[in-house]
């Protein structure tokens, strides 16, 4: 009993399964005692000070730790050991925090009081993990947790605009306090009822008694044989006025027809068939939130021995700098080819230069997008980088600007660009986008892997303000999807598509074609039926339903201005409830610091697209293929990419089937589409989105997993060719039929400038769509980029 008196708090369990808590309180009372130097680095505090602390820890340990650390004497030797010991149990804890934050509804709860307790149990663990909850995230999961019977009730009390969680439960525990009350008055005497008899009250004859209730009954009786006659009145005004079935399913067809985003929620008869939409994704065979093998891949770029260092090769007297052009993604490819350039040149690079005056407008610089010190650090041994040219004869050194063909080989840059660097040490290229041709030796594909994917790393506020984007999603559903929609007034004039509009829309889209003098016009159903058309909104929806996506899922949309505003939205929304941009998930001051800026708000998008469990593109631009590519480096994370030019037909003759048949027709024609490991062949399309020497395969683990699944196969006597196939896709279809794999072309090097015509810039074409695209019109160039 003597030792129990002395615990001030409970002692840290030898399973550290209390240590967050233990920490806080040795903390707590070390202050309280004025000792809390004694666990401090460097500190000097006296002897005693520390024999005190050690007595206080000590007698807060499990006896299995005393043991252990019977020998120490140094109270800050003892707290860094406990601290290496049990300091992961953050990353234990963590994850079941999450869970549980994630899956807490108040509706799931008898009481508020209960559903109180489990709110400051699970964010007091989020808090000792150091994930920031604050009360608009209480308030938020609150509200949104009331029953769906209960969404009038919920609308209520966020129109009484509570500031606090406190505020909020406060409320609700007397509204639920005067509801127990009514309930129990309820039991007691149900709504309605007569009042019960008073004790001691005689009682009169029978007789008489039943005189009085035929009396009482009368009134009634004459009521309810009056609502009887009105409502048999009123039955047949209905059933004289009604249409015919025949009448009703041609106003049904006809209103299907008339409304070009018209969402089909209930039931619609069309042509002998229903075409009803369920509301969950239905069973399928496969997990929607992964992709299959994507566990036998992984990322690998790093260097080989035979790799030189940069200090061996660079040329002190040879100075590269460039001037990448376009929106974020379309210079992300160009700084990453420029670090490849100068590696190929053997010179120094100097900071690329962004770009400030095209179509973005984007006063941005380098370290206001990109963090700068780690770009030069990370890439010190394959690139020597400067943050700007030294000085010549004391004064500044202006270089030579010159401009390179698209897709500039290896030997083009050594024939066009070294004689130039020998002769003036300082050349700047201009325009440098798509400048570096997209097959190259391996050790130089490893290095863009490098900087595209390691190197570049945003700026700590962008990254920051990513992050607390990312969670914010995450803390509404522990899955969403990223969609990238582009469907901006720019991009369909540019497109040529025809949208259903009628007149208004040819000529409010013909009036942006006029800005660009090389535009001519196409055929709009060509354009379709060759997929080089983005999907409306509400095509995306209809495709993500079929494709298992239920309308619980939560959906993070990045793009721009969207043409025709919320009336073009609205299917999508419908379609998926739960729906949010950067814009609806934070606040005007909190985007206030980014916002002016085009750069810096495409790199948030970037960021929360990254981090999603399924991205969603409805173009094949820059953010689209280097997302594209990323997510594979990265373990496969689902990316689907549509493929406009099949699933134009489905659309077009939707109406003319079941629900059933469109969903399987849809996911058959996506297949090869889903971002699974090798849907395109090495070497094939786009570098940037098919990094496919910097991704490797892990043949043990595929080998094992074979044999482990062999193993099953043959204890049930069941092994043959389709399960085996089933359980261990061939490398070569993937788990697809090989006429379903995507046709990418083979992009050749040209040391030409590849100025094509508008026809090879397709929308979501199998092929990579905006690389040959030049122009004398910058704003046409580069509007598509991103």
């Amino acid at each position: 009993m003597t030792n129990l008196a002395k615990i001030e708090f409970a002692a840290l369990d030898i399973s550290g399964k209390n240590y967050l808590s233990w920490i806080l309180d040795v903390e707590i009372h070390l202050d309280a005692d004025g000792l809390g130097n004694t666990i401090k680095e460097g500190n000097a505090e006296s002897a005693q000070n520390k024999a005190k602390t050690m007595i206080l820890l000590r007698r807060h340990l499990h006896d299995g730790l005393k043991v252990e650390y019977l020998t120490v004497k140094d109270p800050l030797i003892l707290w860094n050991n406990l601290k290496e010991m049990y300091d992961h149990q953050k990353t234990v804890i963590l994850p079941k925090a999450r869970y549980d934050w994630l899956h807490l509804r108040l509706q799931d709860f008898k009481s508020v009081s209960e559903y109180n307790s489990a709110m400051f149990r699970i964010t007091s663990q989020l808090k000792l993990c150091g994930q920031k909850i604050t009360y608009e995230d209480m308030l938020e999961k609150t509200y949104s947790t009331f029953h769906a019977n209960n969404v009038v009730l919920q609308t209520q009390y966020r129109e009484k605009g509570f500031k606090r969680y406190s505020e909020l439960i406060s409320f609700l525990l007397v509204a639920e306090q005067n509801n127990e009350l009514l309930m129990k008055n309820h039991e007691y005497r149900p709504t309605g009822s007569a009042p019960f008899p008073e004790p001691e009250r005689p009682t009169m004859p029978l007789p008489r008694r039943r005189k009085l209730q035929h009396h009482r009954f009368r009134p009634l009786l004459q009521v309810v044989s009056a609502v009887s006659a009105a409502l048999l009145i009123l039955f047949a005004i209905l059933s004289f006025l009604s249409p015919s079935p025949d009448e009703s399913e041609h106003f049904n067809l006809r209103r299907h027809h008339t409304s070009v985003n018209a969402v089909v929620q209930d039931p619609v008869t069309n042509g002998g068939y229903v075409f009803s939409i369920p509301s969950d994704g239905g069973k399928l065979d496969r997990d929607i939130w992964s992709s299959r093998n994507a566990k036998f891949f992984y990322g690998c770029s790093n260097a080989s021995a035979k790799f030189a260092k940069a200090e061996a090769v660079t040329h002190p007297s040879r100075y590269l700098a460039i001037a990448a052009s376009g929106g974020l993604n379309q210079q992300r490819t160009g700084i990453t080819d420029a670090v490849v350039a100068a590696r190929i040149l053997n010179a120094t690079l100097v900071v690329p230069i962004l770009d400030q005056k095209s179509f973005w407008k984007d006063a941005s610089n380098f370290t206001d997008i990109f963090d700068i010190d780690w770009f030069i650090s990370f890439l010190s041994k394959d690139v020597k980088i400067i943050k700007k040219l030294p000085k010549r004869g004391g004064r500044t050194w202006t270089p030579y600007t010159m401009r390179v063909p698209r897709k500039c080989s290896e030997r083009c840059y050594v024939n066009r660009v070294l004689p130039v660097l020998l002769k003036k040490n300082a050349v700047q290229l201009n325009k440098f986008d798509y400048r570096l041709a997209n097959k190259l030796d391996t050790e130089l594909q490893k290095l863009r892997c490098r900087v595209n994917y390691h190197a570049l790393k945003f700026a700590n506020p962008l990254l920051e303000m990513g992050k607390m984007l990312v969670q914010r999603m995450r803390m509404r559903s522990k899955h969403y999807i990223a969609l990238h929609l582009r469907f901006e007034p720019d991009m369909l004039a540019f497109s040529g598509c025809d949208y259903g509009g009628g007149e208004k829309e040819r000529n409010e889209l013909g009036a942006i074609q006029k800005r660009w003098k090389t535009l001519h016009k196409n055929n709009p159903d060509k354009e379709r039926r060759q997929g080089r058309c983005p999907l409306t909104p509400e095509e995306v929806g209809l495709m993500l339903r079929a494709l298992g996506y239920g309308s619980d899922v939560h959906i993070y949309v990045a793009s721009g201005e969207v043409y025709g505003g919320e009336e073009t939205l609205r299917p999508l929304k419908a379609l998926f409830p739960n729906f949010y941009s950067k814009d609806t998930i934070a606040t005007k001051e909190e985007l206030g610091p980014f916002s002016s800026f085009s750069s810096r708000m495409a790199a948030l998008d970037f960021i929360v697209c990254d981090e999603s469990d399924v991205f969603v593109t409805n173009n094949n631009g820059n953010m689209a293929r280097i997302l594209a590519g990323r997510r594979k480096y990265f373990g496969h994370k689902p990316t689907i990419r549509p493929n406009a030019k099949k699933l134009y037909r489905v659309f077009l003759g939707r109406n003319n089937m079941t629900w059933e048949e469109f969903a399987s027709r849809i996911r058959t024609l996506q297949r090869g589409f889903m971002g699974e490991p090798k849907e395109v062949r090495p070497g094939r399309g786009e570098f940037h989105e098919n990094p496919s020497t910097c991704i490797c395969e892990d043949s043990e683990a595929r080998e094992r997993e074979k044999v482990k699944a062999d193993s099953k196969h043959k204890k049930h006597r069941k092994l043959d060719d389709s399960s085996r196939k089933d359980v261990m896709v061939t490398d070569d279809q993937n788990g697809y039929e090989e006429n379903d794999v995507p046709e990418w072309p083979d992009l050749e090097d040209e040391e030409v400038d590849q100025s094509g015509p508008q026809e090879k810039l397709l929308y979501n074409a199998t092929g990579s769509d905006y690389d040959a695209f030049s122009s004398d019109e910058p704003e046409l160039e580069v509007m598509l980029s991103d």
